[in-house]
């Protein structure tokens, strides 16, 4: 008998134990004096066994059910695990490669920032450098146009230039060839004295 419940496993030993009780009476061999002792005790024995069988049943059944259960779980946690793996694989295959194709980028980038910056400066450095020298250079040409100028006047006054005239546009010239010969080198100090003491032109 397959799972039986408490019923049905009356029925089924109730039916046999009362049919062997049957037989035996007719037989003579259960007598009348003690036909119900029997039966009160056959009563007794089958709703024990009854039960027994219907718990066994049901405790088989809860235990079917608890394996079915821990199959499914483990069956699910293959599959979690196997979900898990085939995303581990498609991030080293695909995510970390471009994570990190992504940062080799942005490093580059930066370098590059970093060189233009520098370059610039560099730039702004030498223009910077190169204004200063130029307007240096104009203001010494300047003056040393003013001085032959200052010359010239002087000579066309019927006067003679002093020693100081000479002196400091000879000093000027002396410049201006320092820096044609060292445009970066360092200017020399340039100091200006007046003539006096003119004398008039023989």
């Amino acid at each position: 008998m397959a799972n039986p419940t408490f019923s049905a496993a009356f029925d089924e030993i109730g039916g046999k134990v009362s049919t062997y009780m049957v037989t035996e009476y007719n037989e003579g061999r259960l007598k009348d004096t003690n036909y119900a002792t029997v039966q009160a005790q056959a009563i007794n024995a089958i709703i024990q066994a009854s039960l027994t069988m219907s718990m066994q049943t049901d405790t088989q059944a809860a235990q079917t059910a608890l394996v079915t259960a821990q199959k499914s779980l483990v069956d699910k946690q293959i599959e979690t695990n196997e979900a898990d793996r085939q995303i581990k694989l498609y991030q080293l295959a695909t995510l970390l490669p471009d994570e990190h194709n992504k940062n080799l980028k942005n490093q580059e980038l930066v370098s590059a920032q970093i060189l233009q910056q520098g370059a610039e400066k560099l730039y702004t450095e030498a223009r910077t450098t190169v204004v200063t020298e130029s307007r240096i250079d104009n203001l010494i040409l300047e003056d040393l146009k003013s001085q032959d100028t200052k010359l010239g006047t002087i000579g066309a006054g019927g006067l003679v230039p002093s020693t100081n005239d000479f002196n400091s546009a000879n000093a000027l010239r002396q410049v201006v060839y320092d820096r044609a010969k060292n445009p970066t080198g360092t200017l020399g100090n340039i100091t200006f004295v007046a003539g006096t003491n003119y004398t008039k032109a023989v």
